[in-house]
């Protein structure tokens, strides 16, 4: 088979040249933050946002992890993966708000993918972490849920927020990455209390056993809060389709998701749930999926979703 051309690759590249120039269970589980220092009356501005990004090699690996820290004194609030190269054959596995990842108490932002045929050629994964002042954000905590460990074709997952608290960022961890599982969403919900995860086994199906594990960034609900989706113009059986969307111009996004309509088989994922992280454009996110695998089916469109606050 003869990969075809990704028509919005050169956005996932030029943004992967740029982010290497710039690098440097089954029970609900909960991670809190540390108590945050008084704020302004009414709702907490988040402030000191800051983006941090890395990205992998470029060669043939056929699975990647990559981890962006925060710095310290900062709480991860959202992020998001881009995969760069690869063609379609590459889909994401992972992405997973962590806490104190190093002991140290710094958080991180971590994405996982991995190649779906063994001819693929170079590619490289690149993650971004989007952290804030630990005092902006009071409430901060990271909740996540797990499905069973069965071997379900498809798998569904949700986890909310505690009473009162909001969505700041989302993320999914599938807990196979051997190609032959790929995710399809990671996204809040419209009203931001809950992140609901996808992922599809691929066309020719998995025989072992795998479970979807969705994540929740959540904190009091801070200013502006807003979420904000962005459809694609491509909603039949195209190779590729691109989602974006943008805050107000007075915002800032904390974080980005991504989600593919039900419709869509085995063989259709995700490879980039990504936040803006241009100086001159803070408000933008985005979203890309592709058929790993060509398909007459028609998989509908996609969306990209975007948690907003006042800057």
């Amino acid at each position: 088979m003869t990969p075809r051309t990704n028509p919005f690759r050169p956005l996932a590249a030029a943004r992967g040249l740029l982010l290497c120039a710039g690098a440097a269970v089954a029970a609900m589980t909960t991670v809190s933050g540390a108590p945050a220092r008084a704020t302004a009356q009414g709702a907490p501005v988040v402030t000191g946002l800051v983006s941090v990004r890395e990205v992998t090699d470029f060669d043939s690996e056929p699975t990647k992890t990559v981890k962006a820290k925060c710095p310290e004194g900062t709480n991860v609030v959202g992020g998001g993966a881009s995969i760069s190269g690869g063609d379609e054959r590459v889909t994401l596995t992972q992405l997973q708000p962590r806490a104190d990842v190093d002991g140290l108490g710094r958080d991180a932002y971590i994405a996982g993918a991995a190649a779906t045929s063994p001819e693929v050629d170079g590619w490289a994964l690149v993650v971004v972490a989007l952290c804030a002042d630990s005092s902006s954000v009071p409430g901060w905590e990271i909740v996540s849920d797990v499905t069973t460990g069965a071997s379900d074709s498809v798998k569904r997952q949700t986890v909310a927020c505690s009473s009162g608290k909001k969505v700041l960022g989302t993320g999914a961890k599938i807990s196979r990455d051997n190609g032959e599982i790929g995710l399809q969403v990671a996204r809040a919900d419209a009203a931001g209390v809950l992140t609901r995860a996808q992922a599809h086994e691929d066309a020719d199906g998995f025989a072992g056993t795998w479970s979807l594990r969705a994540f929740a960034v959540c904190a009091d609900p801070p200013s502006g809060y807003q979420v904000v989706t962005g459809v694609s113009d491509q909603s039949e059986s195209e190779t590729f389709k691109f989602a974006q969307g943008g805050c107000p111009g007075h915002q800032q996004v904390l974080s980005a998701g991504a989600a593919i309509t039900d419709v869509a088989p085995g063989n259709v994922t995700l490879q980039l749930v990504f936040p803006s992280t241009f100086d001159d454009q803070p408000h933008r996110f985005f979203a890309t999926a592709v058929e790993n695998t060509p398909t007459d089916d028609s998989w509908d469109f996609i969306v990209a979703r975007g948690i907003c606050v006042d800057r």
